[in-house]
């Protein structure tokens, strides 16, 4: 939750109330992206969630994706942004927002060419199972995954079966 609140009383009262944690707007991106960080590796270090976008399926520990029984090893920055639109599937992540949470960076020229580079690889990688149009470009804003998001339980160091 990202606040403009002051008072440690409305902080307290914002995390009793279900928030995971409440950051203040002044924040720097540094900090933002430290945060972030510091979640992806405790959240690495247990078992995890394998979100999953219509019949797209995400291993951790394999860093693959699947789609109807074929499978595709992706990079580790592949998969950080497989992620990231797996849990927002059906919404729009900004441009901004996946540089920041995968590269660490803000937003500039050059950064959205090698972000282009990337989702083009990716796209390149679901076509070749069968899913050419799970990514969606939204012009001038961001990208989104197409299907509904599920999750099951896996351990990070758990491989795939032969099916």
């Amino acid at each position: 939750m990202i606040d403009q609140r002051r008072s440690s009383q409305e902080r307290i009262a914002a995390l009793e109330a279900g928030a995971d944690d409440v950051l203040d707007v002044q924040m720097g991106e540094e900090e933002l992206v430290a945060r972030i960080r510091a979640v992806l590796r405790r959240a690495q270090s247990r078992p995890q969630p394998t979100p999953n976008a219509q019949v797209l399926s995400l291993n951790w520990g394999c860093k693959t994706v699947e789609h109807h029984g074929l499978r595709r090893t992706l990079t580790q920055t592949e998969f950080n942004l497989m992620v990231v639109l797996t849990i927002n599937a059906g919404r729009i992540v900004l441009r901004r927002h996946l540089l920041l949470i995968v590269w660490g960076v803000a937003s500039d020229s050059r950064a959205k060419k090698v972000l282009n580079t990337y989702i083009f690889s990716l796209r390149r990688k679901l076509a070749s199972i069968g899913a050419p149009h799970a990514v969606q470009t939204i012009r001038g804003v961001g990208f989104s995954l197409h299907g509904a998001a599920s999750t099951t339980e896996r351990s990070p160091a758990e491989t795939p079966s032969s099916s």
